[in-house]
């Protein structure tokens, strides 16, 4: 006869124990019932990365979190181009705002745009806030032509200083400060919009051109591009310069405009404030509008001065031109209504051999970023390249190079002004390419730190060779700081949106084509308005407070501006919008389809739900499990022993069981911190002394049975007898107090969750439930409220209903015959 082994004997009544407790498992409908739900659940928990799309850190996407409205006009006429006007460029107050000034040819329509939430009317719209509005005819100004009409227009924007270089009174209209420049086929003009504000006012200058002119450009500070604009000390006086140019391929003028407060008593004629600087004739064409810099803050006692500059891109190579500005006078020259006869500056050019391949730009968030740096982008030996300009140069006053800060961009051609913002201590630069042969253009990002030597190339993480590709060439890059958001505008006329915000966050990277809710139809669609519309014009705004820049702006008060020539459309758009989660149950625009809707911060409901499984199981099992194993020992101990011991340790348990255990654990979790391992802890610490009560009933009538006297016949110790014949018999009724355990921990963790004192870092129901509990939903967002408090109410009724299934097989008085 084959001698069977120890080993063998035990998995054969294993596996005959479990038979015969499936059998008769099998025969409570309750048991099935919960078995399949905790098993449902575990599919979850085990699954969840293959049931969702979706990682427990994803955030809806910017088109489908945010509701960004849009607001525009039709005009009767055709629209040749737009400027926009910023008439306070250091305050940027509710009160002030911008001036949208449209371009019809032969008429100048300008219309007062403000943020109506900053000035308390959030009813009304932009163009409704403040009813100002003119009309200026090209037939009211003295010398123009009936056949001409505007070619270009820019303003000439105001800072406070400005306002408040001379006057000191009251009655000064600040939304009228401003000049109006543009050029006709032979004409540049210069309007005082104070004009419109008071009909006995009359300032304007009408300069005869003996070229017929097709560009017009101002220094960035009259733009309002730069974020710190000039400001004008008092002594020595540094008189209100802007500088304009105008020209076409193959001239160029540069002027010199004296500008103060409107009616203020020193301003002097306008003929006397307006001054040619240089002119040029050039053999090449001009290939971009060039480039002016000028600010008077850049006076620097160790970097010197003269650092504004005019960059004029020609076909074949790059001129610089430095040092135009010399006008700073003593205040004793400066008599009311008059200026001086100034000299005319000591220009110094600087030739370059390279041509420029796409505008060049600067850093608008500081008045010098160190030297003023100027960024060039240019095509070196067949690859594109952003060179950085110092524009402090050598001691002769040319401009330099700084060859180290090269920034090699692969392959393609350059195609727009790069775009450098500052945070952190780092310079971020964000130029692009487009590469002909892939159709493809793509975008780049270099950072600089304050103590590296160079650029270096910052990768986009989960894009093609860490660039950004597009269908099209990207023309115009625009970065929203306060969003966090950059813009891009391609030859395709399409605007895309890219947010920083989110991919830093969340490591989800969203780029698409820029959409907008459509108040009409109350569905999102793509930019611009109406439907359909093909985008002529687009560029960033900023701040509807008078300023293009605002340290106190906040992501809504962020707006771009458009047209559309086919619709003779403008339009306002805000390019942040509003939140409009949590989102319910659907498709949305970016493509993605939430099952179960989003929370408040964009999660998926359904992925938050299925991870949280996750949470709820080690939470109920370890909890059931430890505090189980710690009540079946204590009362069997307790229960063995017998006598004082067994009195005095049943005394601290009914003490134990008196206690009040929510406030307890409310306390226990504040003092150890928030963390799953905690909460595990403190729930197994007050959980078992039920368990004891029981095990220890159970332990006494145990001990008085015949093979527990044969054990100890056989000398076996105590402990032997506790470990080896009284805790397996005990076992059962512990599994049973284990499983209705796992729903109290479920549940207890729930509570603590829904109190917040939860693990924030945790996934769980508890914390959904406390979410929608502090967003305010509780409400009205069910897809929000409902699946988690479902879901904790199944897997705790699961496992009820296998505890009671349990107790009906170690009880079978309560099983049905």
């Amino acid at each position: 006869m084959v001698e069977v082994s120890k080993w063998d004997e035990m998995r054969r009544h294993m596996k005959r124990s479990l038979k015969q407790g499936w059998k008769l498992y099998s025969q409570s409908k309750y048991g099935i019932v919960g078995l399949s739900l905790i098993l449902i659940f575990a599919i979850m928990a085990i699954f969840a990365p293959v049931l969702t799309p979706y990682t427990p850190q994803f955030e809806a996407p910017t088109e489908d979190a945010l509701r960004t409205y849009l607001y525009a006009f039709n005009t009767t006429d055709q629209i040749n181009g737009l400027v926009v006007g910023y008439t306070q460029l250091n305050t940027a107050s509710p009160e002030a705002g911008d001036w949208i000034i449209i371009n019809h040819g032969r008429t100048i329509q300008g219309v007062f745009v403000q943020n109506p939430k900053r000035v308390g009317e959030p009813e009304k719209t932009p163009w409704e806030t403040t009813p100002l509005k003119f009309t200026l005819s090209l037939r009211s100004i003295p010398g123009i032509s009936a056949t001409e009409t505007v070619q270009d227009m820019a303003f000439l924007s105001p800072s406070t200083s400005d306002l408040q270089y001379h006057y000191s009174g009251t009655g000064q209209d600040p939304n009228w400060d401003g000049e109006l420049v543009f050029i006709t086929q032979h004409h540049l003009v210069v309007y005082d919009l104070y004009n419109f504000k008071d009909p006995n006012y009359h300032r304007m200058l009408v300069k005869t051109l003996n070229y017929e002119p097709t560009w017009l450009t101002v220094d960035v500070t009259s733009s309002g591009d730069t974020t710190v604009p000039v400001e004008y000390s008092k002594s020595p006086v540094v008189v209100p310069s802007r500088f304009i140019a105008v020209g076409n391929a193959h001239n160029v003028d540069l002027y010199w405009y004296y500008y103060t407060y409107s009616n203020d008593s020193y301003m002097p004629s306008a003929q006397q404030s307006f001054r040619k600087v240089f002119n040029a004739t050039y053999t090449d064409s001009i290939i971009f509008k060039p480039f002016l810099f000028f600010n008077d803050q850049l006076y620097n006692a160790n970097l010197g001065k003269d650092q504004n500059v005019f960059v004029v891109p020609l076909q074949t190579k790059t001129l610089v031109y430095k040092g135009f500005d010399l006008h700073t006078f003593p205040m004793p020259f400066l008599t009311p209504g008059t200026l001086p006869i100034m000299p005319m500056p000591k220009i110094v050019v600087t030739e370059f051999n390279f041509a420029l391949t796409a505008p060049p730009s600067f850093y608008a968030g500081s008045p010098d970023l160190g030297r003023n740096y100027i960024f060039l982008p240019v095509q070196e030996n067949g690859v594109p390249k952003i060179y950085v300009m110092n524009t402090l140069g050598d001691s002769a006053g040319h401009v330099t190079i700084e060859n180290a800060w090269t920034m090699d961009l692969g392959k393609g051609v350059a195609t727009a002004a790069p775009f450098v913002s500052y945070a952190g201590g780092n310079y971020t630069v964000y130029a692009s390419t487009y590469v002909k042969s892939e159709h493809t253009g793509y975008l780049y990002r270099f950072k600089k730190g304050v103590s590296d030597n160079s650029f270096y190339m910052y990768p986009f993480n989960h894009t093609k060779n860490g660039v950004i590709p597009l269908d099209s060439a990207i023309v115009r890059i625009d970065y929203v700081p306060e969003n966090s958001e950059l813009f891009l505008l391609t030859s395709n006329n399409d605007l895309y949106l890219l947010d920083l915000n989110q991919y830093e966050r969340a490591g989800y990277l969203s780029v698409g084509k820029f959409t907008y809710y459509n108040n009409q139809t109350g569905k999102i669609s793509v930019f611009p308005y109406p439907p359909g519309s093909k985008l002529t014009y687009y560029t960033y705004l900023g701040t509807l407070s008078g300023s293009k820049y605002s340290s106190s702006a906040a992501a809504l008060d962020i707006y771009g501006v458009y047209y559309c020539n086919d619709t003779k459309t403008v339009g306002l758009v805000i390019l942040k919008g509003e939140s409009v989660l949590p989102l319910p149950p659907g498709h949305y625009p970016s493509g993605n389809w939430y099952i179960l809707g989003t929370d408040d911060k964009g999660h998926d409901i359904w992925t938050w739900l299925v991870y949280g499984a996750r949470v709820a199981f080690i939470v109920g099992i370890l909890s059931a499990f430890f505090s189980v194993m710690i009540g079946t020992l204590y009362g069997v101990y307790s229960g063995y022993k017998g006598g004082l011991i067994d009195t005095l340790l049943m005394r601290f348990v009914d003490i134990m069981l008196t206690l009040p255990v929510l406030p307890i654990l409310l306390i226990l979790t504040s003092i150890l911190g928030p963390s799953i391992w905690n909460i595990i802890l403190v729930i197994s610490a007050l959980g078992w002394s039920g368990v004891a009560r029981v095990i220890r009933a159970q332990t006494l009538s145990l001990k008085a049975r015949p093979f527990v006297d044969a054990a100890k016949v056989a000398g076996a110790s105590n402990t032997r007898i506790m470990l080896s014949h009284i805790f397996p018999n005990v076992l059962p009724f512990s599994f049973l107090y284990m499983t209705l355990g796992v729903a109290g921990a479920i549940i207890s963790e729930a509570s603590l969750s829904f109190l917040g004192l939860g693990d924030p870092k945790a996934i769980s129901w508890g914390q959904m439930l406390y979410s929608i509990q502090t967003a305010g939903a509780v409400m009205y967002a069910w897809w929000w409220l409902l699946p988690p408090g479902l879901a904790i109410t199944l897997i705790s009724l699961g496992f009820y209903l296998v505890g009671r299934a349990f107790d009906e097989i170690l009880n079978p008085r309560l099983r049905k015959r």
